[in-house]
């Protein structure tokens, strides 16, 4: 199982304040070392940083996300990592 913790409610960077969860153990080439989400500005990011690959951002536009839509997401994406 991934296991990750909060690693900042507040964290400033090039597309605003969001929230960071990064692995609290040290991960393989299939897990992801942290999850990025930022609901707060114009798009919604999840990164996947995997030891083998660059990061990859996945977007989605703020104005058509409603928040059970975004949490689907995540879910989703927590599931699959799992």
């Amino acid at each position: 199982m991934w296991n990750a913790s909060l690693e900042s409610l507040v964290k400033r960077n090039v597309r605003g304040f969001g929230l960071i969860f990064r692995s609290t153990r040290p991960t393989t080439s299939d897990k992801p070392s942290s999850i990025w989400f930022f609901p707060d500005v114009d798009l919604i990011g999840i990164e996947s940083c995997f030891s083998h690959k660059p990061p990859v951002l996945n977007y989605f536009d703020a104005e058509e996300v409603v928040e059970p839509f975004l949490w689907e997401q995540v879910s989703r994406f927590i599931s699959e990592i799992d």
